[in-house]
């Protein structure tokens, strides 16, 4: 048997604490009518955003005072203290409540509401611009990407050219999409970009170069010989390269061009087009020429612009390349294979060749035909030997002329491998591969397989398809597969002749190792990222590499895109960039190999709008105003300051400028010509060393009447913080600027105290501030009420977000499953020979587990490993509660005495549907503090152990009693069957502090994580049984003053009940309960109510509740030492247990329908010497 553990499908940890509850407490006003509207505008900008509140109602009229305050409810929002204006400008985008105080008829008023400032967070602008398409020698045909990045279009791109720049210099962008500048001449650049809220951009540079001669390296154009004349050429437009394409295929602008073949006259013009059959050239070439002549001769292009100019550039044909190859036929000979490679179709066909054995002198010949593939085409098995090849085109021009070729059988393995680098020079860091050749040089036989051998890490198998040239076959990783890296490997062929085994061994020399680092800098344009690194191959290290970025944000245009050592990248859009390395020439992307992420974020120039403020000092004229603009980020000067500049509102991007300075600081009474007035807004323009800037709007505000102290809540309960704050104010030499004083003895001189509220919290805290942007101290006081409390309880499980490891949900890691392994045994035959010590193993066996990497797996033959149990439920001390067997039947057990130890066992019942109560476990355990919230009982009598008595019992020594005035009823939910597993909600939410953006917001549950309490199920029968005895003589066969009413309420408001008697012989005074009672479909609710009919005192015991089709059994311990007292059988009948002083059990006694009978007795004795 086997047995699987894992968390518990249920817990039963409860946890009930106090919480403090807000009973917030009123204050009673006189009748005013009034209430609060508001409009909001959207904060587009980055603090742009405006509320204005109205006051309506017929109790306005009578206001002799409002003040008016704001507080963020989202993090970071701009806190405004109580003012007279109804107007909140220049706000961030978030959740505000909105505070107003009124005097109404003499009397304080105070509402709230609760408004949101739409808007996104502001981005500052960025530009990326980089040149797209070179310029022609002559005009203005240049063209640039622009990419601008920001949250506030339409943006205004404005543009510097070079001397003698005559096109447009103002661009206008309605969105973030990629632009593109045209009619660009030769030379350098620089723009700049402002958003609509005059955000302007430093200025970024970028030049536009003059387009590159065509290469006269190599043969570029197409030329085809179409009609197979042999005397003519069919010759296409001389463009190639990137840039090139770019032209011809925009058709933006008209290129012609002319071909003079050897010198002789041009060919008449024609315009360029990329893949149309009439811009082709026909050459017909001189008389006694044809195709074979045209080996190393030269044609010269002329390229005229529609500008007027015309360059020219000189081509030459090459020569041909005939390569011989050949396939081994075992060691019978070879077949010859020969390719007539020349530029595209300049073949004069028939081309005819001949194979001649210089031994035996006997020619082999073949013809290649126009439409064939370039390959000869006869299966010819030629013997091994030396041979003169010759190769003849139909024009008489010789491919190969006489040209010796050997041919031999190799000896041994044919094969062999060779080894080096996988694209190690584009950056495949510490990657290799192996080329398969024949020793003889010949081509792999179609058919051919390779195969892995070792290493088990990589997985190679091909099959050849065709015959391949040997230095062909590449054996590198195929898809899905690592690439080979440096270790021991064995691959082995299989062809038509054997199969053959090649070792080979891949150093660390043989592959590209790749190390670099860069460094960034901050400039006007955005960072400067300066890559610096090397290789090392075949044991020498090398800093001659190149660097490309190969992930940029979408549309970032870089130029050049690729650098080398001593070069740079410069990044000005924020985002996540990735710059590869390799050998120089190509860059190409392997991801971390060869790669490194740089993750930009722009620190833009703006206004800190928490520390910029405007003011008129108390018991000064409202004309006399200050702004104090503070600015942050971009690039201040070499001093550390910004320009400020002061305008009027809505004319800070453009101006006039009342004042200018470097300190941000501005005040009518400076000396300039203009007035700063209380509660109306202006413009602060500040420009940074780069020539960026930012315009914010900034109120001034009247600190005669603003409330600049606040507290962070209205009221507060016992034990919680109280905040009280200080509008921020600008800096002062003073010592200790900030004094407070306030209830029992409070005094700080902290800008921002804090403490714990206790009960002399309440009452007026007093705050002078002494700033020198006043001569006189700034006085306010702040008002804190302390809430009365009341106890209220909640489950740590399900009323709040939950650990699920913490409270015993998951990761304890109980038994789930008992399985067992179902096989035959070896030695079956009865009547061999066994040897019985060893025989009877098992004939085979699956484990259950698969011990993989890290971590145990289930890997369980299903039809062999079968499981007998499973456990469903466990109590807070890992006892078993419940469990299932493979037919569905439910076994259970209750446990008391604080969940140690078993008080009834049910098989074929379900932990909630059964519940048996004796009373004796209530007073067990230590003294409960928590009496708020105490722990549930599986079924609770707690509410009436004033009725609990010692006096009488029929097991253990408690029962409960009952008279006629007072009965005691409990009652139980009636519900559908309950799951065997619950659910756990695992909530994300945003969170841009981890790479992925979403984090854990929590963890929630409902109630079917928690153990049931006693709930019986619909639509089956309940069996109630129990013990009852009358205090009076029994002179009868039954007790008459005593009944039991069994009552279910069904769903519709109806009921149906049963009143039963106890029935059967009173034994020792006790009679027994037995009844049976039906839950319908309907059924909401069940209750049993223990009565007394009589005048007399009834005793009941040893209740017990299970289903009709269930089996239970009960015990009853020792309250105080735990031993075993009586355990009731399946009928309700105890068996009693009494044990002398030293704990031996010394009897045991039956009851029974005769009455009480010993059934065993012991007597032990230690002889004394």
């Amino acid at each position: 048997m086997i047995s699987v553990f894992s968390s518990p499908n249920k817990s039963s940890l409860l946890v009930l604490l106090l919480l403090l509850s807000i009973l917030c407490s009123g204050r009673a006003y006189a009748q005013c009518d009034w209430n609060i509207t508001t409009t909001t505008e959207a904060s587009v900008c980055k603090a742009s955003g405006k509320i204005a509140v109205t006051l309506t109602g017929a109790g306005v009229t009578n206001f002799t005072d409002v003040l008016y305050s704001l507080e963020p409810l989202d993090a970071g929002g701009s806190v405004v203290p109580p003012v007279k204006s109804p107007v909140f400008d220049n706000l961030l985008p978030g959740l505000y409540r909105v505070k107003v105080e009124v005097v109404c008829n003499n009397v304080s008023s105070v509402k709230y509401v609760d408004v949101r400032v739409s808007g996104s967070t502001y981005v500052a602008p960025s530009v990326s611009i980089a040149q797209y398409r070179p310029n022609l020698p002559c005009g203005a045909y240049g063209q640039a990407n622009v990419v601008v990045t920001g949250s506030n279009p339409p943006f205004q791109l404005n543009i510097v050219g070079p001397p003698g720049y005559t096109g447009e210099t103002s661009f206008t962008f309605p969105d973030n999409t990629r632009q593109t500048l045209n009619n660009l001449a030769t030379g350098s650049y620089s723009v700049t970009i402002t958003d609509a809220c005059n955000q302007l951009t430093p200025a970024q540079s970028f030049i536009i170069n003059e387009i590159e001669p065509q290469s006269t390296t190599y043969f570029v154009q197409r030329a085809s010989n179409s009609n197979n004349d042999c005397k003519s050429v069919v010759l296409t437009p001389p463009f190639s390269g990137s840039d090139w394409l770019n032209y011809v295929q925009a058709r933006d602008v008209n290129f012609s061009y002319s071909v003079s073949y050897e010198n002789q006259p041009k060919l008449p013009y024609k315009r360029a087009l990329l893949s149309s059959p009439d811009s082709y050239q026909t050459l017909q070439l001189p008389t006694g020429q044809t195709l074979s002549s045209l080996f190393d001769k030269s044609l010269t292009y002329y390229l005229k612009f529609e500008c007027g100019t015309e360059v020219q550039f000189d081509r030459k044909f090459p020569d041909p390349w005939c390569p011989l190859e050949f396939t081994d036929v075992c060691s019978n000979g070879f077949i010859p294979s020969i390719s007539v490679r020349f530029i595209d179709d300049l073949i004069c066909y028939p081309v005819h060749v001949i194979y001649e054995n210089k031994s035996t002198l006997q020619q082999f010949r073949d013809t290649i035909n126009a439409g064939d593939p370039l390959t000869t085409s006869k299966q010819m098995i030629l013997p091994y030997g030396q041979y003169q090849v010759t190769v003849q085109a139909a024009d008489g021009g010789y491919y190969l002329k006489d040209e010796p070729w050997d041919v031999w059988n190799s000896s041994g393995n044919p094969y062999s491998l060779g080894k080096n680098h996988n694209n190690g020079h584009y950056g495949n860091d510490g990657a290799g591969l192996f080329y398969l050749t024949k020793q003889n040089g010949g081509s792999v036989s179609p058919g051919t397989r390779i195969q892995l051998i070792s290493q088990s890490a990589y997985a190679y198998d091909m099959i050849v398809k065709a015959a391949t040239y040997s230095y062909d076959i590449i054996l590198s990783s195929i898809p899905g597969n690592p690439d080979f890296t440096p270790g021991n490997y064995l691959f082995r062929v299989t062809d038509e002749c054997g199969s053959y085994d090649l070792p080979v061994v891949l150093e660390e020399k043989d592959v590209f190792r790749y190390s670099f680092d860069f460094s960034l800098e901050d400039n006007c344009q955005g960072m400067k990222v300066s890559p610096n690194g090397s290789y090392r191959y075949y044991g020498n290290t090398n800093a001659n590499v190149s660097y490309q970025m190969v992930e940029a944000p979408a549309g970032t245009s870089f130029y050049p895109n690729r650098i080398d050592n001593g070069g740079s990248f410069q990044i000005t859009v924020p985002g996540t960039y990735r710059i590869a390395i390799a050998a120089p020439g190509s860059v190409w992307d392997y991801g971390d190999k060869n790669s490194k992420t740089i993750v930009y974020t722009p620190n833009p120039l703006t206004v800190d709008v928490k520390k910029s403020i405007g003011w008129v000092c108390p018991r000064q004229p409202l004309d006399q105003g200050n702004i104090w603009a503070v600015g942050a980020g971009g690039v201040p000067k070499s001093d550390g300051q910004y320009t400020y500049k002061l305008a009027a509102e809505g004319q800070g991007g453009t101006g006039p400028y009342l004042a200018t300075n470097n300190t941000g600081r501005f005040s009518t009474n400076s000396g300039g010509t203009y007035t700063l007035r209380a509660n109306e807004n202006y413009d602060i323009r500040v420009e940074d060393d780069c020539g960026a800037a930012t315009v914010q709007t900034i109120k001034v505000l009247d600190y005669g009447t603003a409330q600049i102290a606040y507290a962070d809540k209205s009221s507060y309960c016992i034990g919680e913080t109280i905040r009280l704050s200080v509008l921020n104010l600008p800096a002062t030499l003073q010592e200790n600027p900030f004094r407070w004083t306030g209830p029992d003895n409070f005094a700080s001189f902290q800008q921002n105290p804090s403490f714990k509220a206790v009960t002399t919290s309440a009452g007026t805290y007093h705050i002078k501030v002494f700033s020198d942007i006043c001569g006189d101290p700034i006085e306010n006081d702040v008002i804190v009420r302390i809430n009365p409390t009341a106890t209220i309880c909640y489950s740590s499980v399900t009323d709040t977000v939950v650990n699920p490891y913490v409270t015993g949900l998951l990761g304890n890691w109980r038994s789930e499953k008992s399985l067992l392994y179902y096989t035959n045994r070896e030695n079956a035959d009865p009547l061999s020979n066994l040897e019985i010590r060893r025989a009877g193993a098992y004939a085979d066996f699956s484990p259950y587990w698969n011990f993989g990497v890290n971590k145990l797996a289930v890997n369980a033959d299903t039809t062999r490993w079968v499981w007998n149990a499973a456990i469903n439920l466990f109590n807070n001390n890992g006892a078993e509660l419940e469990n299932k067997d493979p037919l569905g039947r439910y076994n259970s057990g209750l446990y008391g005495y604080n969940n140690t130890l078993p008080i009834a066992v049910i098989q074929n019942g379900r932990y909630s549907e059964n519940a048996f109560e004796g009373f004796e476990d209530y007073g067990f355990g230590g003294v409960v503090c928590d009496n708020e919230c105490a722990g549930t009982r599986h079924i609770d009598f707690s509410a009436v152990r004033s009725a609990f008595t010692s006096s009488t019992a029929h097991t253990g020594k408690y029962a409960i009693v009952v008279t006629r005035e007072q009965p005691i009823t409990i009652g139980a939910e009636v519900s559908a069957p309950a799951p065997d597993t619950f659910n756990l909600a695992v909530n994300y939410n945003s969170n841009y502090c981890i790479p992925s953006g979403r984090g854990l917001d929590g963890i929630r549950t409902g109630k079917d994580a928690l153990l049931p309490i006693f709930k019986p199920v619909k639509n089956t029968k309940l069996v109630f049984c129990a013990w009852v005895k009358e205090e009076q003589p029994c002179k009868g066969v039954s007790y008459t003053d005593n009944n039991v009413l069994l009552t279910v309420q069904l769903a519709g408001g109806g009921a149906q009940s049963v009143v039963c008697s106890p029935a059967g012989a009173i034994i020792e005074g006790w009679q027994r309960y037995e009844q049976v009672i039906e839950l319908p479909e309907t059924a909401t609710s069940f209750a049993f109510s223990l009565q007394a009919t009589g005048s007399t005192r009834v005793f009941y015991d040893d209740i017990r509740l299970h289903p009709y089709n269930a089996n239970m059994k009960s015990f009853v311990y020792d309250p105080v030492n735990l031993r075993l007292m009586a355990e009731l059988d399946e009928n309700n009948y105890a068996s009693f247990f009494e044990y002398d002083d030293d704990g031996t059990l010394i009897r045991v006694k039956k009851e029974t329908e005769r009455g009480i009978q010993t059934i065993k007795e012991t007597r032990s004795a230690l002889l004394k010497e």
